[in-house]
Formats: C-alpha cells, structure tokens, sequence
C-alpha cells in the first residue's frame, strides 16, 4: 500500500476574491469572509480545510456560525444544506473564471 500526503490548495487571490462576493446566508456584501467549511474537504485534525472548500460569509454571520458549535446545524437552521456542494461549485467556476455565475450561485442556492 503507497501512502502519500495530499497537499492542501492555497488560493490567496480566491480567499481574497471571497470577500468581493454576497453573503451566502444573507445576500449582503457588506463585511464579506471566506469560511472554510469544517466538512467535505481533506483535513486533519486541528486543520483548516482547502481553500478550495470556501463560502461567503459576512462577518457577523461568520462569528455566529463559529460561536453555535454545530456548522451542519447553524447552515441547516438557515435552510442551506448544500454548502458544501456550493462550496466546490464556486471554486470550480471561479477557476473557469465565470464570475457572474458565481454570483448568481450564491443568490440562488441552486447547484
């Protein structure tokens, strides 16, 4: 058996490009993060997950969704539980460089 490491992707300029974008729970761009979602990625323990593995927050939303404890429950409680599918989406197209699609993601919800 061949064990390997994977290595994380690191997107500075994507990170960045996360707080140009709508909030994913409240549609504004008013203080705008990039949360790395604790799920569906390739971490380790104590790690954050790719960059790739990205949603926009606002900061305040950001805050409470760290303070609540649970992710799956927080995004639930806000009627999203495909995040961690738009979270790949959006990396996807922001790599294809289809920047209203992105938008029009994160304001529809719909994969």
């Amino acid at each position: 058996m061949s064990w390997f490491k994977q290595s994380r992707v690191k997107d500075p300029a994507y990170l960045k490009y996360m707080g140009e974008l709508p909030c994913l729970v409240s549609g504004t761009t008013n203080a705008t993060v990039g949360h790395h979602c604790l799920r569906g990625g390739y971490r380790g323990m104590g790690m954050k997950n790719d960059d790739s593995m990205v949603i926009p927050l606002s900061a305040s939303i950001h805050l409470q969704l760290h303070q609540s404890g649970n992710e799956v429950k927080y995004m639930d409680g806000w009627g999203i539980t495909n995040y961690v599918e738009i979270a790949r989406k959006l990396y996807e197209l922001y790599l294809d460089k289809d920047y209203d699609a992105m938008r029009n993601l994160i304001l529809t919800r719909e994969i």
